[in-house]
């Protein structure tokens, strides 16, 4: 191997362990979410997605955090672009409909609660959402 290839291959393996990467700072996200520490997991699923800008469960989970911090809104446009990203995502749909919930938007709230129910037939919590359907009809 050349000095070239092996300082090449010295930095793709550099690249690829580094602690800058996107699953690095999801996993770090998660972990701060975890402990409570919502506005970091926010700018760590942020620094996720700047590295990868289809991490879906980047997405996903800053949309949590979001709703968490009572920002609907956001939460609600960064778990849409999760299922833009990936339509079977099927918690999205409930975390979605549960933000559109919250924010008085409850026919898009039955919508996605709905979607929840085609995708997952069998749902352990499939009464519980057939009853909260139902409560804001």
């Amino acid at each position: 191997m050349s000095k070239v290839q092996l300082l090449v291959f010295s930095s793709l393996i550099t690249a690829c362990t580094s602690g800058d990467s996107a699953e690095n700072h999801f996993n770090q996200g998660v972990a701060n979410y975890e402990a409570g520490n919502l506005e970091q997991a926010l700018a760590d699923y942020t620094k996720a997605l700047e590295l990868d800008p289809d991490f879906v469960l980047a997405y996903h989970n800053r949309g949590l955090a979001y709703a968490n911090l009572g920002d609907l809104e956001q939460a609600i446009a960064d778990y849409t672009k999760a299922l833009e990203l990936d339509q079977t995502l099927v918690r999205a749909y409930i975390n979605r409909g549960a933000a559109y919930q919250k924010s008085g938007d409850l026919e898009q709230a039955i919508r996605d609660f709905g979607r929840y129910l085609d995708l997952v037939p069998n749902a352990s919590n499939r009464e519980e959402v057939i009853n909260t359907i139902e409560q804001l009809k």
